[in-house]
């Protein structure tokens, strides 16, 4: 499970570099490219610290309930 997290997270911080050296070669980037941009990369960071914190090791497991 943490190697496909860290392979989500490495591909979406890939495509997040290579797009705006896409949009800067080709002479396509905008005021609002650049903040629809910046929005993505708060909400990717969020995710991350939000799965991050999720997958704590410092929470307590609960106990198991007993067959029936």
């Amino acid at each position: 499970m943490l190697v496909a997290r860290i392979a989500v997270i490495a591909w979406f911080a890939l495509t997040d570099y290579s797009d705006g050296d896409f949009a800067r070669v080709r002479g396509l980037d905008t005021s609002f490219g650049g903040w629809i941009d910046h929005l993505g990369d708060w909400a990717f960071a969020l995710t991350v610290l939000w799965l991050g914190i999720s997958d704590s090791s410092f929470r307590t497991p609960r106990p198991r309930r007993p067959a029936p």
